[in-house]
Order: C-alpha cells, then sequence, then structure tokens
C-alpha cells in the first residue's frame, strides 16, 4: 500500500508537468443546447426528490429499473427506493463493527441495489416510504449526526458488544426510516407477499444483467477491478474499466439502442448547473483526457458524489447533450430535469451501469 501511494504521488508531480490544470474563465461563450423536444426521450417514470438524503445512488439505479421494466413488459411499476437506503444502511453495520472504524459513509454505490435484490427482494413504492408518515419529505440529517455518534462510540469503546451495538443502531435507523415490512399486500397479485416473491414474480428483471464500468487510469483497462471511491464502502470489485473514450461511446451506443444509463460522477464544478438549464466543461486543447482525469482524481478535484439516470439523448454537431433524469430536487418534478454535455461527462463522470446487451459492440471484448 505504502509503494502504490509513492507511486501515485510521483504519477501526479510528472503529469502535473505535462498537463495544467484547466481554470474556465468567468465568461465563456457556452455551446448551443437544443430545445428539449429535440431530444429522443427513453420510457421512464417521472423525477421523484430524494430530499435531504444522501441516497442519490439508490433513486438513479430503481429508475434504471424501472425504465428496465417498462422496456420489457410495457408496463410501469414504481419500487420504493428508500427500500434499498435502508438495507444498505443496515448492511454498514457489520462493516463497521468489524473493522471498528471512525468514519462512515452516507452514500453508497448503484449497483448496491443489485445487491440487494439478490439478498432481500424489492418492494413497491407503496409497500415501504422510509419515512414517517406524518413527515412531509424525506430528511435523514438528524438520523445521520445519531449514526456518527453511534460510531464514536464504537470506536472509543472497543470492548462493546456487538449485539448490543446492532439493536442501538437499528433503533436510530427505524426513529427515522422505519421497520421495511417483511411481507406485504400486492395489489397487483391480490395477495401478501414477500420481498423476495414480488422481485420474482412482479419486478421480473436479473440483476445479474446489469453491469458495472468505471474509468480509472491508474488501474489497468479491460480489466475488472475495485472502484476506489469512499461510497464503494464494500469495496467491490465488479467493475470494468474503460477509457473515457470507450466510457463515453458505450453510453452512446447504449442510448441509441434503447437502454438507458446510470452514471455517478462528480458534480462541483461551477459549469455543473442542473436547472438553468445545462451542465458542461471546457476541455479545448486536452489531448489525453484519460492523463488528466488522473491529475483530477489524485488532487480530488474530480469524486463521485451524485448519480443521475440518463433518459435521453442528442447528438448535436458540438458534440451529444444527454437528458438527465436527476432526484436532487425539492419541489416540482419538471425540475428534476436536465442536461449535460457529453463535455462533462467524459472530463467528471467516474463510473456508469448498464444492461450487459446495451452496448455490445464496445464492451464484448472485455466482458468474458
Amino acid at each position: 500500500m505504502i509503494a502504490l501511494k509513492q507511486n501515485n504521488i510521483l504519477l501526479f508531480a510528472l503529469l502535473m508537468l505535462f498537463i495544467p490544470l484547466q481554470k474556465l474563465p468567468a465568461q465563456m461563450e457556452l455551446p448551443y443546447c437544443p430545445p428539449v423536444d429535440s431530444f429522443t426521450v427513453i420510457g421512464h417514470l417521472k423525477p421523484i426528490s430524494q430530499g435531504f438524503t444522501g441516497t442519490c445512488w439508490s433513486y438513479a439505479m430503481v429508475s434504471l429499473l424501472e425504465s428496465e421494466h417498462l422496456r420489457v413488459y410495457k408496463d410501469s411499476l414504481k419500487l420504493s427506493e428508500m427500500w434499498f437506503a435502508y438495507y444498505d444502511f443496515e448492511g454498514k453495520i457489520d462493516w463497521v463493527l468489524a473493522n471498528r472504524k471512525d468514519t462512515f459513509v452516507e452514500g453508497s454505490q448503484c449497483n448496491s441495489v443489485l445487491r440487494y435484490i439478490e439478498k432481500v427482494g424489492a418492494v413497491p413504492a407503496y409497500a415501504y416510504l422510509g419515512r414517517k408518515a406524518d413527515a412531509k419529505f424525506f430528511d435523514y440529517s438528524t438520523m445521520f449526526e445519531n449514526i456518527q455518534l453511534w460510531v464514536e462510540k464504537v470506536k472509543q469503546h472497543k470492548k462493546l458488544k456487538d449485539k448490543k451495538a446492532k439493536l442501538k443502531y437499528l433503533k436510530i435507523l427505524n426513529a427515522t426510516m422505519e421497520n421495511p415490512p417483511q411481507k406485504f399486500y400486492d395489489k397487483n397479485l391480490k395477495k401478501e407477499v414477500t420481498p423476495r416473491e414480488f422481485a420474482q414474480a412482479e419486478l421480473r428483471l436479473n440483476s445479474g444483467d446489469y453491469y458495472s464500468f468505471m474509468s480509472n487510469a491508474l488501474l489497468p483497462f479491460g480489466q475488472r477491478g475495485i472502484l476506489q471511491e469512499p461510497d464503494n464502502w464494500w469495496q467491490g470489485n465488479n467493475y470494468y474499466n474503460l477509457p473515457i473514450s470507450t466510457f463515453v461511446a458505450a453510453i452512446k451506443e447504449a442510448l441509441l439502442h434503447g437502454y438507458t444509463v446510470v452514471v455517478s460522477g462528480d458534480v462541483t464544478e461551477k459549469t455543473y448547473q442542473p436547472h438553468i438549464p445545462y451542465s458542461w466543461c471546457n476541455n479545448a486543447g486536452i489531448t489525453n483526457m484519460d492523463s488528466l482525469r488522473i491529475v483530477e482524481k489524485l488532487n480530488k478535484s474530480t469524486e463521485d458524489n451524485h448519480s443521475w439516470h440518463i433518459v435521453g439523448y442528442y447528438p448535436a454537431k458540438n458534440g451529444w447533450w444527454f437528458y438527465i433524469k436527476d432526484s436532487a430536487f425539492w419541489d416540482d418534478p419538471i425540475n428534476g430535469y436536465h442536461f449535460i454535455h457529453e463535455s462533462y461527462l467524459t472530463r467528471k463522470a467516474v463510473s456508469m451501469c448498464m444492461h450487459k446487451y446495451a452496448a455490445r459492440s464496445v464492451v464484448n471484448g472485455i466482458i468474458k
């Protein structure tokens, strides 16, 4: 680990000699963004706000699965996003207790939804709200503060019994999110079912059909590896690594074939303006984007801090524009849409997830 860190620092220093960081001028002519009716829009359900929570990963991936259900079965099925968020929060308990870590990440990765479909199934939105009935919107801020206090206590008390600690944690979780049901009444099947039965009989999607990708030139391309981001807290190693040009090409091919795509990346750039109405990056003059992305990863100017669902596209002359469904809004669902230029994804996208058949010509060479 020490040698790897030293190599990264050396690589960073060398890259800094040849690739200056791009500073955006205060005033710059923006590329033309076409009107929304110019976009090819793929079937999806309306945006839902995640409120004041760090659950964009679940909202984005659930939205993709809803689109997949619509694509395959021509039927709308609204899933509970917070069902997966609850089990992800719960899944961190054993990790914290086993490692006695002093940090607890609030977020997660989109493919965590796929993990929990396998483990615990899924439920429709009406079966699990993820907040108390009298709460007007999602707000996990107090819950997260209490979890942090719990983590601090676990760290300080090395001999704290895990069973007692876990019960305390679940009490914190259930006070805000409420305990998820083990059975519920399925309105379509008109009978009581378990979440696993619902996933098999109603959702009817194979979680193994959805593959995750990353673009990290510090790791070998064309191989699977670990996404090196804090939100990948369980150290998932099933990310196929692509050069960024291939990464973006796969997104385009998937959309052209009628598949939607979930993308995670950085939203801290000044040109990321989700409701104003578009996001882009000035990549003029950059000849080696993979190398620049290494620099921006090592200096932490690019991190994985948000997830989007790409539901449409427009191949303009100045580069593709993508139509984004986003859960980071508060009021009118119209604010749950915005546009991202391909330059932004080329610079700031970190990982993505799509159906395994969505971009065959691009990824067939690496998926074995």
